[in-house]
C-alpha cells in the first residue's frame, strides 16, 4: 500500500515539475514550488497543486485529474505585463512534459486579482498499478525409474 501511495504522490511532483520546466522554458521569471514568503524574487511564478481526484476506470487502471493553480506576480504593479502573460500563459501551459511524456492541459481559466495573476489548468494522468506477484519457491522432485 506504500508504494502505491508514493507513487501518486510523486505523480503530483512530476507534474509540479513539468509545469516548473515549462515555465522557465519560455521566461526569464522564477519559479517556485513551495511556500517562500521572503527573499523572493520578482517576476515570479508559484506553482502549487489545489485539487486531485481518483477514478478507477479498468481493472487496476486509474484516472487522476490534477488541478494546479500558477500564480505570477510581477516585477511591478504594470497591469500590463499582466494582461501579456496572462495572454501567453495557456499557450506554455497547454503541453508539458512529465517523465518523457506529454501531457495535455485543459480547463486553463486565469484571472488578475491585487495586482496578482492568477492560472488554473487541469492536467488529467492515468495511473496503472501493477501488483507484484509472489513468485514460485523452488520445488524439489525425487522420483525413481522402474
Amino acid at each position: 500500500m506504500r508504494s502505491i501511495l508514493g507513487r501518486c504522490f510523486n505523480l503530483i511532483n512530476k507534474v509540479i515539475i513539468g509545469i516548473s520546466k515549462a515555465l522557465e522554458y519560455k521566461t526569464d521569471a522564477e519559479v517556485y514550488t513551495s511556500k517562500k514568503k521572503q527573499n523572493i524574487h520578482l517576476p515570479c511564478f508559484r506553482v502549487k497543486s489545489i485539487k486531485t481526484g481518483h477514478k478507477r476506470t479498468l481493472g487496476k487502471r486509474y484516472g487522476k485529474p490534477m488541478s494546479f493553480s500558477i500564480t505570477y506576480l510581477p516585477k511591478t504593479d504594470d497591469e500590463d505585463e499582466l494582461r501579456t502573460v496572462e495572454s501567453e500563459l495557456p499557450f506554455v501551459l497547454e503541453s508539458i512534459n512529465v517523465d518523457g511524456n506529454l501531457v495535455r492541459g485543459t480547463d486553463i481559466s486565469c484571472v488578475i486579482s491585487d495586482g496578482a495573476l492568477v492560472c488554473t489548468i487541469d492536467y488529467n494522468m492515468r495511473l496503472a498499478i501493477q501488483e507484484e506477484k509472489e513468485k514460485m519457491n523452488d520445488l524439489y522432485v525425487k522420483g525413481k525409474v522402474k
